[in-house]
């Protein structure tokens, strides 16, 4: 029974097989690389974190300065009917608030022992 090869058109495993093992070699170059040479990949990334930086500020900074973008400022409408059912349910919870206020709580340290007081010298 033969396997179907779902690879594309002229590819076999070998191919991807040495693929995989020279891509797995440049990485190891790379790495080894930066470990003889660390001041020059710093300076590396440090450039292109420079470029990246700058190609944002450019976007966001320039371009739209460039472009100046219309605010379109939305229509503002109050409706009357539902303003003053918020307002109602603020007036009801404040009224609870206030009364809740003037209610008298029990102590609840009242009748406790008193304090252990200190010997005079």
């Amino acid at each position: 029974m033969k396997i179907k090869n779902n690879l594309p058109n002229g590819a076999s495993i070998g191919d991807f097989k040495r693929l995989a093992l020279k891509t797995k070699e440049f990485f190891g170059k790379v790495i080894l690389t930066s470990v003889r040479r660390p001041f020059l990949y710093c300076f590396l990334i440090f450039l292109l974190t420079l470029i990246f930086g700058a190609l944002v500020f450019y976007k966001y900074v320039f371009l739209v300065k460039k472009t100046n973008p219309e605010v379109l400022m939305p229509q503002f409408s109050l409706d009357e009917k539902i303003h003053q059912e918020i307002l109602k349910i603020w007036l009801e919870q404040e009224k609870r608030f206030n009364e809740a206020d003037l209610k008298a709580y029990k102590d609840p340290f009242e009748g406790q022992v008193p304090a252990v007081e200190e010997p005079k010298k």
